[in-house]
């Protein structure tokens, strides 16, 4: 047999598929929209920068002209984790340190899917959210 026509990949490669945090992100998204009966609603848009994943939270007000507001977003490298936190509506003072290649990254990380839940539900939660959501519920019912 021919070496080059070989098949060398494992037959269990893409065997460990996990949830991504666009996933969660997104979920939360269409959950925002169903709790404000569409008067505001969640977005989530995922771009690439510096060869890691980025993946912004939006509220859209659709009877305020899509009016839109970037809630937070966060970002990861090829790998889902360790997340970096890179805008957020809750002033946090968590700064660690991610090892990246060698090198300690300051910053606000999230380390796994369970840190990622944990904050998103603090974030969705915090009274600037919920001030900011109210507020776009109210212009757009008027």
């Amino acid at each position: 047999m021919n070496s080059v026509a070989q098949d060398l990949w494992p037959d269990d490669i893409v065997d460990a598929v996990s949830t991504t945090p666009a996933s969660i992100l997104k979920v939360q998204a269409g959950r925002l929209g169903q709790k404000t009966k569409n008067l505001v609603q969640g977005q989530v848009e995922t771009s690439a920068a510096s060869g890691r994943l980025v993946h912004s939270f939006k509220l859209i007000a659709p009877a305020l002209d899509n009016y839109t507001y970037e809630l937070l977003r966060i970002s990861h490298g090829v790998t889902l984790y360790p997340i970096k936190v890179e805008e957020e509506p809750i002033k946090t003072s968590k700064v660690r340190f991610a090892d990246m290649g060698g090198k300690k990254v300051p910053g606000h990380w999230l380390q796994n899917e369970g840190e990622l839940i944990d904050w998103l539900r603090e974030a969705l939660s915090a009274p600037q959210t919920r001030r900011i959501v109210g507020s776009l519920v109210s212009q757009s019912a008027a």
